[in-house]
């Protein structure tokens, strides 16, 4: 969120952020070598990732104004079921 505070290049609302998605996948790993009894040395793989957090914003709601024919159409009444005999 705070690199997109100072992109200069955005022009939406910061408060309408939210995190789209979030995954990791494998990086490089760093291969050493770690002393064992006797001489011999095993191998350790020191493994790192690659963290991705993608941000989008949200819609902006806005509120429906109400119109002369949406207040009629409130008004009409309604038609009666039949009662079956």
């Amino acid at each position: 969120m705070a690199n997109v505070q100072q992109d200069e290049a955005f022009s939406g609302d910061i408060d309408r952020l939210y995190v789209s998605a979030a995954y990791a996948n494998q990086g490089p790993s760093m291969k050493r070598v770690r002393p064992a009894p006797m001489g011999r040395a095993y191998r350790v793989v020191k493994r790192t990732a690659h963290l991705t957090v993608q941000v989008s914003e949200r819609a902006l709601k806005i509120p429906r104004v109400a119109t002369d024919t949406d207040a009629a159409a409130a008004k009409k009444p309604r038609a009666k079921k039949k009662e079956q005999e």
